[in-house]
């Protein structure tokens, strides 16, 4: 055996103590982990985990849900409103009607009662039909 042989034997010797004292340390600090944290801890803080998620889940439908409604409310209120206005506008139609009758000019068609009568009730009709709409749309807003 040469000098160099015996150099190479030292620094593999050095080098296997080296690497089986990392090994024992490394042993020894799983095994100590090991001591503070069990199978049993783990298992129990998955399933809180996943409890939590569930109820996370949970959560999300119920907002989904409500935000539905919210939706179908403001749909029904945009109805509402349109109605309302509608309403409005017959009235103040209806109120400049007497205004403009007043007027020297008079289409003969307009003259006689008779051809007045349709169109009243016709109106009388169009704003029944409006209320009745209106009614039914807050009903349904107040369930």
């Amino acid at each position: 055996m040469t000098l160099e042989q015996a150099v190479l034997q030292i620094e593999n010797a050095q080098t296997n103590v080296i690497t089986v004292g990392a090994l024992q340390s490394g042993i020894k600090m799983q095994k100590e982990l090991g001591r503070q944290m069990d199978i049993n801890s783990v298992e129990d803080l998955i399933d809180e985990m996943e409890d939590l998620q569930q109820d996370q889940e949970e959560l999300s439908r119920v907002w989904e849900r409500a935000t539905d409604n919210v939706a179908q409310d403001s749909d029904l209120m945009d109805e509402l409103e349109k109605l309302e206005t509608d309403i409005m506008d017959e009235k103040l139609l209806e109120s400049a009607v007497p205004a403009a009758s007043t007027s020297a000019y008079k289409p003969a068609a307009a003259a006689t009662p008779a051809a007045a009568a349709p169109v009243a009730d016709k109106k009388a009709n169009q704003a029944a039909d409006d209320e009745k709409a209106l009614a039914d749309l807050m009903a349904q807003l107040a369930s």
